[in-house]
């Protein structure tokens, strides 16, 4: 019998985090909204002309993607006061903009 070799296997190890059963893996997305969320924290907003060029997206969709991003697995990424923060930062901007959408 031929010593026949296998190719090399293409899906991750077993014991790698996106294989395992009911764990989602952070998406590079979440994550970036989130970096960009962490720059301009100190600032208390974010300009709008940046949030278009960094993710083509409206300030309130900005908002709610963020807010979504928080509950998922992104959140054990970050350090619980971090977390508190963002989350601080995303109720903030949604009273801002029921406040803005009353006056209207």
């Amino acid at each position: 019998m031929r010593n026949v070799q296998r190719p090399a296997t293409t899906r991750p190890p077993i014991n790698h985090p996106g294989r395992r059963r009911g764990i989602a893996t952070v998406c590079r997305e979440e994550r970036a909204l989130v970096e960009f969320a962490l720059t301009w924290l100190p600032f208390g907003t974010i300009a709008n002309e940046h949030l278009w060029v960094e993710f083509g997206m409206t300030p309130s969709r900005y908002v709610d993607r963020l807010a979504e991003a928080l509950e998922g697995p992104v959140r054990r990424t970050l350090h619980p006061e971090t977390l508190q923060e963002l989350k601080r930062f995303v109720s903030h901007q949604m009273i801002e903009r029921r406040r803005r959408n009353q006056q209207h």
